[in-house]
């Protein structure tokens, strides 16, 4: 499968209390944030992600895999994988790419921004952080 023939992705920054989610426009160019999602359990997060790709006509999620610095997998990584695992299970296809210091990245734009840190700013966070490794991930379909 050619992932630039359809260009729209779906990008998920995966927390265990919420989860970060941003799209791209149809040209597969831009990413924006797109909202902050609560859920109870990976069941519950599976099927309201694989909702939402079908909804969006998303070509795929991509999902956030956190890396160390050495290289190695981040603490989250092995439930990533699993929701993974669920999506794929609902015909959800799935792509990995590096979130390393995206969650950094997302406050320093919106501190750069001026958004109040008062208002909401944990859930910007976790959209911008979304859109930070969405749009990574679409640069680097480019090169």
């Amino acid at each position: 499968m050619d992932p630039r023939s359809d260009r729209t992705f779906l990008g998920v920054d995966y927390g265990r209390k919420r989860v970060g989610l941003a799209i791209s426009d149809p040209a597969g160019i831009l990413a924006s944030p797109l909202a902050v999602l609560s859920y109870r359990g990976m069941d519950d997060l599976a099927a309201r992600l694989s909702e939402l790709a079908f909804e969006r006509e998303a070509v795929a999620i991509v999902l956030g895999l956190p890396t160390r610095a050495d290289g190695r997998a981040g603490d989250l990584a092995a439930e990533i994988e699993a929701l993974a695992e669920k999506l794929r299970s609902r015909g959800v296809a799935v792509i990995f790419s590096d979130e390393s210091l995206t969650t950094w990245e997302a406050g320093r734009l919106l501190g750069e921004a001026g958004a109040d840190p008062r208002a909401g700013r944990k859930a910007k966070i976790d959209a911008a952080a979304a859109a930070v490794m969405l749009q990574s991930f679409l640069e680097d379909l480019d090169r």
